[in-house]
């Protein structure tokens, strides 16, 4: 009769039938079991650790399942062991640690920089024996204002086998101040110095190669002297022979080399040429050579043969002899031939004996038809010296009364 009641009115009321059917399911239905074991015990309140030593909790509900976790509550400021830097001073640091607390311990003094103090310079060493300046920075580090400077040649105490003179060798060993010490002398060099020349042959050259062995003598085809004096245009050939071209002298005549001149006959048996104003010919192989510019000529070709002769010379001369036998012009009667120039002639007194003056006058030949070194006439053949001694005595009168009148007029 109740089981009927109760179906009655579960039929009549489907979400009453609902609540019920929740009620009877057996727990861990969903999961496949028929029974679902309490987790805990209702009521029952778990704490944990989390975060930087802080705590979080849970609680068991009335179906003996657990709640959800609280918040992190009650942290520290730090992970345990952790370690912090701050600066103070210069560039120092104040350190502090994380305690098992999960807060900072701050140690009381302040670490200045392990490195430097701005501002300062020094040397340190560097290198292989070298220094090397540097200074400190506003950080507290060290900066280097410049390379590794005055290093040696070699760390202290190596050892090895280094290049020596003309591509050899020779063992050395480096010193505590970092420079090699000879082991054993220079060994197995060569003939010269890699890239160095030096003459050979007649004009060549030669270079020492990268083995240090001299090339081949070479000519580079410069200028250069074959100690020949009738030779022009030297060349250096290949090879280094000094090779030139004969001179070409004039006629036929052959370079002599003792003399450094064209004065050798050759096939110049007769003859000859002028060479500027001297007579050039060659008798019985020796050449003979005259100058005819000694005499006041010059050297002309007449049938092919050389011969001084004398030039007229009437330059800038109007009168008077033209230097070879021959005249320049003649003046009229009333003038005189004077150096050259017709001239009207001058009256010369002459005092006499008597004290009586003498007029007259005198002038050379207009027309110098004699050589020279013959004398002159002056109307008649009177020496020469004579008329010099009455120009003197002509000379002396003329002064003689220039005095008495300069004496007439300071009275």
């Amino acid at each position: 009769m109740k089981l009927k009641a109760i179906w009655q009115a579960v039929a009549s009321k489907p979400a009453l039938a609902l609540v019920l059917l929740a009620l009877l399911a057996p727990r861990g239905a969903g999961a496949g079991c028929p029974y679902d074991l309490p987790q805990c015990v209702a009521g029952t309140v778990e704490t944990q650790v989390c975060g930087y030593c802080g705590t979080m909790t849970r609680t068991c509900d009335q179906w003996e399942d657990w709640g959800p976790w609280s918040l992190c509550k009650g942290q520290g400021s730090c992970e345990p062991g952790a370690i912090q830097a701050t600066p103070c001073g210069t560039c120092g640091k104040t350190v502090a640690i994380c305690g098992p607390t999960c807060q900072w311990t701050n140690s009381r003094d302040c670490l200045e920089g392990d490195e430097c103090v701005p501002g300062t310079t020094e040397l340190v060493p560097c290198g292989n024996c070298g220094t090397m300046s540097r200074t400190c920075d506003f950080g507290c580090s060290w900066v280097s204002e410049r390379g590794c400077e005055g290093q040696g040649d070699c760390q202290p105490y190596a050892s090895g086998v280094i290049p020596c003179g003309m591509c050899g060798t020779k063992s050395v060993v480096c010193d505590a101040a970092c420079h090699w010490i000879d082991e054993t002398q220079c060994a197995g060099e060569g003939q010269c110095f890699a890239g160095q020349h030096k003459p050979c042959g007649t004009c060549g050259t030669a270079t020492c190669l990268d083995d240090c062995r001299w090339s081949k003598c070479a000519g580079d085809g410069r200028a250069c002297d074959d100690q020949n004096c009738c030779t022009e245009g030297d060349l250096c050939s290949f090879g280094g022979v000094c090779t030139g071209t004969l001179k070409t002298c004039q006629g036929d005549l052959a370079c002599d080399p003792t003399s450094c001149s064209c004065e050798g006959c050759s096939t110049l048996s007769e003859g000859g040429f002028c060479e500027g104003s001297a007579v050039v010919r060659c008798e019985g192989n020796i050449m003979l050579r005259q100058d005819c510019l000694l005499a006041g000529q010059t050297c002309v070709l007449e049938a092919g043969r050389p011969r001084c002769q004398c030039v007229p010379n009437c330059d800038g001369l109007l009168c008077g002899g033209d230097g070879c036998g021959g005249s320049c012009g003649v003046c009229a009667e009333d003038e005189q031939c004077l150096d050259g120039r017709c001239v009207a002639p001058q009256p010369d007194v002459l005092e006499g004996a008597d004290g009586q003056g003498d007029s007259g006058g005198w002038a050379p030949d207009p027309v110098d038809s004699k050589p020279k070194g013959e004398g002159c006439s002056v109307g008649g053949s009177a020496p020469a010296s004579l008329w010099m001694l009455l120009g003197l005595a002509g000379l002396w009168v003329l002064a003689r009364r220039a005095g008495r009148r300069l004496h007439a007029t300071e009275k």
